[in-house]
């Protein structure tokens, strides 16, 4: 194999896995399935749990028709050489495409969950990785003292755009965490300010479960009535 043809397949193969490694970011907060949504978790083995909420990022079997063009389209508009790759990629690689086209889906997915700033800044991140994870291999490759020189400093560049991105991203994560955190004070709070309410609703079900407690406003005791039949 030729010089050529070998930077052309470590080519390939380096845009392959930066497309397999965008479903695993770890910057990227988990979120639940959307309604009518099917999603497998890797469980030892390698194998899948059959597509139950609240699995994994992994997808099962071939994406839709209409998937396909909304993938295609997304990578079009937002990123035209992956598109010319997964193109290409169609016609040699059918497997190779389908597995390609089922991480960017999610990678789609979760990008139109996250807030707008988020969003931008998932992508601007990806682009980041794609263009140190390029500039690495150019390093590697090549014997010239000068362009080394050059590439590394381009390299420091991108590994500065790739950590402010992912700052970004860790930032809206830990607003998220602090609101979810603040609702559940809350929560707290009121249960404890309800105390009394609470366990006397549930020792009257405990011991009459076939009659329904009535919930009680502050202050106020709570009344119970015989369970309607189903």
């Amino acid at each position: 194999m030729n010089g050529l043809n070998a930077r052309g397949l470590v080519a390939g193969l380096l845009w392959i896995a930066t497309i397999l490694s965008i479903a695993v970011s770890a910057a990227e907060p988990a979120v639940p399935p959307q309604p009518g949504e099917t999603t497998t978790r890797p469980v030892p083995g390698g194998e899948t749990d059959g597509g139950q909420r609240g699995s994994g990022h992994r997808f099962r079997g071939r994406v839709t028709p209409q998937q396909e063009t909304e993938i295609l389209e997304f990578l079009k508009q937002r990123r035209p050489e992956h598109y010319r790759r997964l193109v290409r990629m169609r016609e040699d690689d059918p497997q190779g495409y389908q597995r390609s086209l089922r991480a960017v889906q999610g990678f789609i997915r979760r990008l139109r969950r996250m807030p707008e700033q988020a969003r931008e800044a998932a992508l601007r991140e990806k682009d980041a990785r794609i263009r140190v994870l390029q500039l690495l291999q150019q390093y590697q490759q090549t014997q010239d003292p000068r362009r080394a020189q050059r590439l590394e400093v381009e390299l420091r560049q991108a590994v500065a755009e790739q950590l402010e991105a992912e700052q970004i991203i860790r930032e809206q994560r830990l607003a998220e965490l602090e609101q979810q955190i603040a609702e559940l004070r809350r929560d707290l709070a009121e249960r404890r300010r309800q105390r009394d309410r609470l366990l006397e609703e549930r020792v009257a079900h405990l011991l009459h479960p076939a009659v329904e407690t009535q919930p009680a406003g502050v202050g106020e005791e709570p009344t119970s009535r015989p369970a309607q039949s189903q």
